[in-house]
């Protein structure tokens, strides 16, 4: 991947690639769960500005995972984390 003239081509390590698409999933499937709250409860705004959130996180975090079918492993355990922790949080 070209970065243009000021940044030299860089290669990822591959554990960091699973752990970033594990949090960005992890932090997407939590952004989520507030945006089904702030829907139920009838607050507009709030899940105006989740939605649009979930739009941007989601987005990148697909490019992660769309050029290699592996990163699906971080990605279904980012979802389940993110889940259980917005689903505890609301019955804290």
């Amino acid at each position: 991947m070209n970065y243009g003239p000021y940044l030299p081509d860089f290669v990822w390590p591959a554990w960091s690639i699973w752990l970033g698409v594990f949090l960005l999933v992890a932090f997407l499937d939590f952004l989520w769960a507030l945006y089904n709250r702030a829907t139920v409860a009838k607050r507009p705004v709030r899940a105006s500005m989740l939605a649009t959130a979930l739009y941007g996180v989601g987005a990148v975090s697909v490019m992660g995972y769309s050029n290699d079918p592996w990163l699906l492993i971080p990605a279904c355990a980012g979802a389940f984390v993110g889940t259980y922790f917005a689903t505890h949080m609301e019955c804290a």
